[in-house]
């Protein structure tokens, strides 16, 4: 058993949904969730500039003592793989793998969509994870780079025209292209679900980067034995860098079904040295 906290971070509101999943599976558990907003959109940012970040973040959750750390962003996961081990004395988990198995498993047809940010498909990561299991898949990448500043000012549901509009002109290749999955590759496109399920159809299958590594993370604490032992309801702290702190709060109480305006909380990161 493990009473330690579970850390998770992302650029801004997109690992939000990834912390959703693992708290409604998990829900006993401490969680500590760094919004680094300061640094919006990661998907614009160099190698160099996303490693000194995921380094950064990695070193702030460790200042809380946590027992693992989920960095919910697929640029990073997709561009820095030396920062992931789940044998460290703090595991590190990312996105892009189980968002790949996931995919895997889903498909009937061997064509797979890849949804990701600019600096996620340049790195053709997660098109070479699919093919290192797979000789015989069909694949299209496409870049999406609105999608998560578009979220992050607010605009989310499928009834919006300019999601719909968004949607439509990034994704109808992978609808014409036929995929039978599509992996969403950035955690900010998890909150475009229900938009993207209109536009490709109920007969496409979604990935989801978010949720398929919140559930790795849970699977892996149920077999390493650690779990919490406290009963009561886990508690959750919501740090923030810089950016909307009201929209952060705002997806963060929509997801979390609560108001958690007493449980944010600003950074500069210092405390990461």
């Amino acid at each position: 058993m493990d009473n330690r906290p579970v850390g998770i971070f992302d650029s801004g509101s997109g690992g939000l949904p990834a912390a959703g999943a693992l708290r409604a599976s998990l829900p006993n558990e401490n969680i500590i969730y760094l919004g680094d907003l300061k640094l919006f959109p990661y998907g614009g940012r160099s190698k160099d500039e996303l490693a000194a970040a995921a380094l950064r973040n990695i070193g702030f959750l460790k200042t809380f003592n946590v027992k693992a750390i989920l960095v919910a962003c697929g640029t990073i996961s997709a561009n820095i793989p030396q920062i992931f081990s789940e044998d460290s004395a703090t595991p590190v988990f990312g996105v892009m793998l189980p968002a790949v198995k996931a995919a895997l498993s889903a498909t009937r047809t061997g064509r797979i969509g890849i949804a990701a940010t600019k600096r996620a498909v340049a790195s053709g990561a997660f098109k070479a994870a699919l093919e290192a299991e797979r000789s015989d898949l069909s694949i299209i990448s496409v870049a999406c780079p609105e999608f998560a500043p578009m979220t992050e000012s607010g605009h989310i549901s499928s009834d919006d025209p300019l999601v719909r509009k968004t949607v439509r002109e990034y994704l109808e290749p992978v609808a014409e292209f036929g995929a039978d999955t599509l992996i969403l590759g950035c955690t900010h496109y998890s909150l475009l679900t229900g938009a993207i399920a209109d536009l490709l159809g109920p007969g496409v299958r979604l990935a989801d980067a978010g949720e398929t590594a919140a559930a790795e993370l849970s699977a892996c604490l149920h077999e390493k034995d650690m779990l919490t032992e406290q009963k009561e309801p886990g508690s959750d702290t919501f740090y923030y860098s810089g950016g909307n702190p009201e929209q952060f709060a705002k997806f963060a109480g929509m997801i979390f079904k609560k108001d958690i305006g007493a449980d944010m909380k600003f950074t500069d990161l210092t405390a990461a040295g």
